[in-house]
């Protein structure tokens, strides 16, 4: 199943270290949100496992998927 770009935005904010309800889709996710590298893995790892996909986290640490959109589409949002 494919997301859409708000449930992918919804799931980083909730799963973020006090993030608000909701965050740009331009947040990016360790200046803006305050993710550490652990919580990216944790991360990759509940969106690929909530959407039933496979997200190959060494071709996102450092991309452009750093961002929320950015993981967003990686996630091959809608």
């Amino acid at each position: 199943m494919r997301p859409t770009l708000d449930e992918v935005a919804a799931e980083v904010a909730r799963f973020a270290p006090g993030a608000p309800a909701t965050v740009p889709l331009e947040a990016d996710l360790v200046q803006d949100l305050g993710y550490d590298s652990v919580r990216l893995v944790e991360l990759f790892i509940l969106i690929g496992d909530r959407f039933g996909l496979e997200l190959p986290i060494d071709d996102i640490l450092g991309g452009p998927a750093l961002t929320v959109r950015g993981l967003a589409r990686h996630a091959g949002a809608t």
